[in-house]
């Protein structure tokens, strides 16, 4: 038997009670500590770096006392815990590459298609993703957002004289895969995603990907299926007109491709193998 944790703040405690139980344990690291404090409170961060930094490198060489392995998605992710004592295993995420797959609808002409999907909050940036449709006077372009969260109001009153349209939160995930196709491109502005799983979904429908040149995101990205660019309104923008520069039938095809080298059943696959074969561990006596 094994446990799996996927938080690695509030549920340490569990790693502590399956090591005292000589059960074996995974912890799945889903986000860069540093990087989620640096976007949450960048002041804070900026002015107690000095201090932060140790803390959280500190704080990481502790989960190799309370966790046999340690699994991260990318090599952004792994580097968190460079030069520290911890099992590390790197296993990529997966896509559903049948609910996310392109359509077969032809695209109606008018202004280019562009979707940013994903928690409304500022450490996923997307107030760069207004500001760059303010920028994106030519090509003539139209914004659809799919989420919500607490920036909602403030980027409402940034778009209230923009083409974009606030779709909120959308739970059937056919319905966002069928929005994703319909794009020409996706907005994926986070600096600090030690993956991206947005990014794959867009992909998969034949969407390519404008995504920071930080985090795990340029990680995902092959040739004609997307570009990073610096995550502000001017990078942003450049790269929407450099990827709606490419011919369409290449561009999404290219999306499509990559996409499908990241099938669910490899990380299904991977994660199983990973439990199996972890060493057997035997309770603490006494």
């Amino acid at each position: 038997m094994s446990v799996e944790v996927s938080d690695k703040t509030t549920l340490l405690a569990a790693g502590e009670w399956a090591r005292a139980r000589g059960v074996r344990t995974v912890l799945f690291s889903h986000e860069r500590l540093d990087r989620w404090i640096e976007a949450r409170v960048p002041r804070l961060w900026r002015s107690g770096a000095a201090v932060f930094a140790p803390a959280v490198r500190s704080w990481n060489r502790g989960l190799a006392t309370k966790f046999d392995t340690v699994v991260v998605t990318s090599g952004y992710a792994e580097r968190e815990f460079a030069g520290l004592a911890v099992a590390l295993r790197r296993v990529p995420l997966g896509v559903d590459l049948a609910t996310f797959r392109p359509s077969a609808a032809r695209r109606p002409p008018g202004p280019a298609r562009l979707v940013y999907a994903g928690r409304l909050s500022p450490e996923k940036n997307p107030a760069a993703v207004i500001g760059a449709v303010r920028l994106l006077a030519g090509p003539p372009v139209r914004l659809d957002i799919y989420g919500d969260g607490p920036a909602m109001a403030s980027l409402r009153r940034a778009a209230r004289d923009l083409p974009v349209t606030f779709h909120g939160h959308v739970s059937d995930r056919r319905t966002l895969a069928s929005a994703l196709s319909r794009a020409d491109v996706a907005f994926a502005p986070s600096v600090a995603e030690t993956f991206g799983l947005s990014i794959l979904e867009a992909m998969a429908c034949g969407t390519p990907v404008v995504t920071s040149t930080t985090g795990g995101a340029p990680e995902l990205l092959a040739p004609g299926a997307g570009v990073a660019t610096p995550a502000t309104p001017e990078g942003l923008a450049a790269g929407v007109r450099e990827v709606l520069s490419w011919p369409p039938e290449v561009r999404r095809a290219a999306a499509r491709h990559r996409a499908e080298q990241f099938p669910w059943s490899a990380t299904i696959a991977t994660m199983l193998d990973l439990h199996a074969t972890l060493p057997h561990r035997q309770a603490p006596v006494g």
